[in-house]
């Protein structure tokens, strides 16, 4: 049994300008872990809130998305916005990841005084965020959360919120990230872990002990940037909204192979739309590769 609070979900994370390079194509759009997930999350049904900091350069963008989402919390300051440049190879695996923080760097500062009010709470725990600060408050405040993290950051920020994930409602961590996980802690006190695998099966976790596995088919892709976000968005969403793991896995899995056909997660939610035109893709957008994952 659910209750109307569920449905009401605050994400905390990254707004950013992401600029993406294949071996035959290139591309920039808009992104980050916190819209994306916000976006998916949003796309499932739940009422959803995007907790973050953006610049200028990003106004017209969140008028747009604000169609889909609440976007009243996104602190705009007046510089550029987070801005990530990522290399791929031709299956998709990241092979270098540069960031420019910018206007991201004040996250912390406007969490810090951030009226916290009821609701569920996902952190999507990435640099520049200081989640320990962030977690700490949660739990003073018997508000419910989730989590999740990027593999290029894992290593440092798993230790860091360590002590809290036991009483996260979800955790999702890739495979890198559960072998970094494994390695500081067990999971028999986590109440439900999901692990992404890559093209291999969705593992799910309670307690610690498997409770079932899905598998992900493979497919040709145009980009697979946040496709593990609207995975985490979609789970969260649909678990929120008093889904089984299965049901919601299964969706998850969909939602995260459809935002593959496209630049950025954005395409998703204006194929959706009844009234498109929120910004697309720029640069090249040559052929489709192949091997996908949702991680």
């Amino acid at each position: 049994m659910h209750s109307d609070r569920d449905h009401n979900i605050v994400i905390v994370g990254n707004v950013s300008y992401d600029s993406v390079i294949y071996p035959e194509s290139t591309a920039t759009f808009w992104g980050g872990g916190g819209l994306n997930v916000a976006l998916a999350a949003g796309n499932a049904g739940a009422i959803t809130t995007l907790l973050s900091v953006a610049g200028r350069d990003a106004k017209s963008m969140l008028e747009l998305v604000g169609r889909f989402i609440d976007v009243d919390q996104v602190s705009i300051v007046d510089e550029e916005t987070c801005r990530f440049l990522i290399e791929y190879d031709k299956n998709g695996d990241v092979l270098k990841t540069s960031a420019y923080y910018n206007a991201a760097n004040k996250l912390d500062s406007v969490i810090s005084n951030y009226q916290f009010r009821g609701g569920h709470y996902h952190v999507c725990c990435r640099k520049p965020l200081s989640p320990q600060y962030l977690l700490e408050r949660l739990v003073a405040l018997n508000l419910q959360f989730s989590l999740d993290f990027v593999s290029t950051s894992a290593a440092e920020i798993i230790p860091l919120v360590n002590r809290w994930m036991g009483l996260s409602r979800f955790v999702f961590v890739n495979r890198r990230e559960f072998e970094i996980l494994r390695g500081i802690r067990v999971i028999e006190d986590l109440q439900e872990l999901v692990v992404t695998t890559g093209s291999d099966p969705v593992c799910v976790y309670q307690y610690g002990r498997e409770v079932g596995r899905w598998d992900c088919l493979k497919k040709e892709f145009v980009d697979v940037t946040g496709a593990g976000d609207v995975f985490v968005g979609t789970y969260l969403g649909t678990r929120l909204l008093g889904e089984d793991i299965a049901s919601s896995v299964k969706r998850a899995i969909v939602e995260a192979q459809h935002s593959i056909d496209g630049r950025g997660v954005l395409g998703i939610t204006n194929r959706r739309s009844k009234n498109p035109g929120l910004p697309e893709a720029t640069g090249e957008d040559n052929s489709s590769k192949s091997g996908i994952r949702v991680s």
